[in-house]
């Protein structure tokens, strides 16, 4: 079994870099990262497949590591990013002390899924990192990013992310109901698609696409029905069905708005039942 884990890792990183097309060394190399003794990774679009000749490659070094002093650097409150150019590539290395991932795996430990009011109890940045760490490729010292995963419940990571979700259908649905009362119809349709959003959301966090970011909400979607997850395609076609209604709703027609809304609101009331059966 390791060995074949091993045999893909291998594989896996021969993929990342006839994608990149650059060598790993090469990525290490622009901020002297070849002999790191830190858990050094790579994630995001790029990783996850999403990605294209344009996006960004994301580099992470969790330890004690500090980025190159003759590099780009910004200091977050969290992390340092340092940024690099290869080619026109842009290469961003995130160095995160290991005390910060610990941190955040304490506050995800700390929440009650199910019990508690959960929105935004992590930080989105928060979310991301646990969720790029999940998805991550390794580069160096792959039994320090495995430890690293080791500090996660992923499956409580599942279930915050879906509570959160559904948090946000309800507070949505309550906005919805008063635009349509004041008269604010277009308002009132653009809250709903909102809620249509937060319901695909439900139901592709539930099945484990845990990537947070919208703008990959439907990458998330196709990635699962092309996986053969059951119910996926009908959560993406009902979700881009709403997204794009044809014929729109006319948004000087009350009761072409209730219509849309209400379609909304139903598609969001199935993704929560499905998920909690």
């Amino acid at each position: 079994m390791g060995d074949s884990r091993a045999e893909r890792v291998v594989a896996d990183i021969a993929q990342f870099e006839r994608t990149i097309g650059a060598s790993v060394s090469d990525l290490l190399a622009l901020d002297g990262l070849q002999n790191a003794t830190d858990s050094v990774y790579a994630s995001g679009s790029m990783v996850e497949g999403f990605g294209n000749k344009h996006s960004d490659i994301d580099i992470f070094v969790v330890g004690n590591s500090k980025p190159r002093s003759d590099g780009v650097v910004i200091e977050k409150e969290q992390f340092a990013i340092s940024i690099h150019f290869l080619g026109e590539r842009r290469i961003d290395f995130e160095y995160w002390p290991v005390e910060h991932v610990h941190t955040i795996a304490a506050q995800l430990d700390g929440i009650h899924v199910g019990e508690d009011f959960v929105a935004d109890k992590l930080a989105p940045v928060e979310k991301l990192f646990i969720h790029r760490l999940k998805v991550a490729l390794p580069l160096v010292n792959p039994a320090r990013l495995a430890d690293l995963r080791s500090l996660f419940d992923w499956r409580r990571f599942d279930g915050y992310l879906v509570q959160e979700a559904t948090h946000r259908i309800d507070g949505a649905i309550e906005d919805v109901w008063g635009l349509m009362e004041t008269g604010r119809l277009l308002d009132a349709a653009l809250r709903a698609r909102d809620i249509a959003g937060f319901a695909a959301d439900v139901g592709r966090f539930a099945k484990g696409e845990t990537n947070p970011l919208e703008k990959w909400r439907a990458a998330s979607l196709a990635r699962l029905q092309t996986r053969g997850a059951a119910g996926a395609a009908e959560l993406l076609n009902e979700f881009t069905s709403l997204q794009f209604p044809n014929p729109p709703p006319l948004m000087s027609a009350d009761a072409e708005v209730e219509s849309y809304v209400r379609r909304c609101i139903a598609f969001a009331d199935k993704a929560v039942r499905d998920v909690q059966g």
